[in-house]
C-alpha cells in the first residue's frame, strides 16, 4: 500500500485509520466517506472491586488517551459499545468531555438489543467486562426475571429495557445518535419495533413486523 501499510503487514486500528485517511487524500476513497472507531467504556473503565481511586483514575486516563490516539489517526465518528453498566459508561463520558474529545468527533452510543440473560452475559464477555463489579448482579437480575415472568411479559420487559437505553442516550444533547446492535432474530424484532415507535412518533404508521425467536451467543 502506498500509505506505508501494504505488503502483508499487520495493521492495528490506528494503522487502518491512517491508511484510510491516506487513501481518501489520494482520491482512492470518496471525499464523503467518514471514518469511525469503536470505544468500549464499560470494559475500559471497569476495575476490580476495591480498586483505589488512583487506579480508577489511571484507567480513565488510559481510556481517554486511547480514544485521543484514534481521533488523531483520523477517526471522525466514535461508536461506543453498549452501556450495560451505566455508571461506568457515564464516568467514561465525563472524562471524554472534560478532555474536549466530544467536540472532535460525532459520538454514537451503542445499544444492545438483548432478549435473554444468556445474551446479556455474552455482551459482558464480548466487552471484556464479565468480571466487572456489578456485571454478575445485572445478569442474575435478568435471569431471575426470565425464570419468573411469562415469556410474553419477559419479552415486553426486554423491549422496555431497549427503549429506556435508547431514550437515555438520546436525552444527552452531546450524543449524535444511537447504534442499534441486535445479534439474533429476536434482537432484530426489538429493533423493528423501536423503528416503528419512532416512525409513529413522527406521524407514520406501524409496519408489519415478522418476529422470529433466537438467543444471543448461539
Amino acid at each position: 500500500g502506498a500509505g506505508g501499510a501494504g505488503g502483508g503487514f499487520y495493521l492495528d486500528s490506528l494503522g487502518l485509520l491512517r491508511e484510510a485517511v491516506w487513501m481518501r487524500q489520494a482520491g482512492q476513497l470518496d471525499e464523503d466517506v467518514l471514518f469511525a472507531c469503536v470505544a468500549n467504556p464499560t470494559g475500559e473503565m471497569s476495575t476490580p472491586a476495591g480498586t483505589s481511586a488512583k487506579a480508577a483514575r489511571v484507567a480513565a486516563e488510559r481510556a481517554v488517551a486511547r480514544l485521543e490516539r484514534k481521533l488523531k489517526a483520523g477517526a471522525e465518528i466514535v461508536i461506543t459499545q453498549p452501556a450495560l453498566l451505566p455508571e461506568r459508561h457515564q464516568a467514561w463520558w465525563e472524562h471524554v468531555r472534560r478532555a474536549g474529545l466530544d467536540q472532535e468527533a460525532e459520538i454514537i452510543v451503542g445499544a444492545a438489543l438483548t432478549t435473554s440473560s444468556k445474551g446479556l452475559a455474552f455482551w459482558f464477555k464480548l466487552m471484556g467486562a464479565a468480571d466487572a463489579p456489578g456485571a454478575a448482579e445485572v445478569v442474575a437480575e435478568w435471569a431471575r426475571y426470565e425464570r419468573e415472568m411469562p415469556p410474553d411479559l419477559f419479552a415486553a420487559w426486554c423491549q422496555e429495557r431497549a427503549e429506556l437505553a435508547v431514550t437515555a442516550a438520546l436525552a444527552d444533547p452531546a450524543v449524535d445518535g444511537v447504534h442499534l446492535m441486535p445479534v439474533t432474530a429476536a434482537g432484530y424484532g426489538v429493533a423493528a419495533r423501536l423503528a416503528d415507535s419512532i416512525h409513529m412518533l413522527t406521524g407514520g404508521h406501524p409496519r408489519e413486523v415478522r418476529e422470529e425467536q433466537g438467543e444471543e451467543g448461539d
